[in-house]
């Protein structure tokens, strides 16, 4: 995943360190099995840009793209074939278009929301959002809509009330960097 982001392939590096704290305490809660939890975001936007004219671009399918990724390694490495159902489930399901088939699916989904469900995370994506040459007032209606649909993909019990409070710190946040960008 690290030299995917160094090739400009995946998300920053900050960003998926988030998901990887959050997967580690998301998994010793429920506990999941947490190695399967760190492949599955580790590996979750391993393929998320793609080179163009003028730079990268988002795909619009990097679930899949992902998992197809990730597939070849895990075949490479001999993991077990459950294991690799679960990791490769938990690579597609990590933005609700595929149902989450395990507990570890369904931390690793979390984990992802969390980039955007904490003030750490909205400052990282904001930043990579100024990077893009995103003018600030776009970059942080941006960053309020992402936050918004990580929100609705929290389901784990117990998860709501730390994402709503969180949800709330990061649009009062960006709320205050939309009145400075006026």
């Amino acid at each position: 995943m690290r030299q995917q982001t160094f090739k400009k392939l995946a998300p920053p590096w900050a960003l998926t360190e988030i998901a990887i704290k959050k997967g580690r305490q998301l998994a010793r809660k429920y506990k999941a099995r947490e190695d399967l939890v760190l492949a599955g975001v580790y590996l979750s936007d391993c393929v998320s840009f793609q080179k163009s004219k003028g730079g990268f671009k988002r795909v619009r399918n990097h679930e899949e793209l992902s998992a197809k990724f990730a597939e070849k390694y895990l075949r490479k490495w001999k993991a077990d074939k459950k294991d690799a159902e679960i990791i490769l489930n938990a690579i597609r399901a990590h933005h609700e278009k595929v149902r989450p088939l395990s507990k570890e699916a369904e931390i690793v989904k979390h984990a992802d929301c969390f980039k955007f469900l904490s003030l750490e995370g909205i400052v990282a994506f904001m930043h990579i959002l100024g990077e893009r040459n995103m003018p600030l007032n776009k970059a942080a209606n941006f960053a309020k809509l992402k936050a918004k649909e990580k929100l609705g993909y929290i389901s784990l019990p117990g998860m709501k009330k730390e994402a709503n409070k969180n949800y709330k710190e990061v649009v009062l946040l960006l709320n205050s960097i939309s009145k400075i960008a006026k």
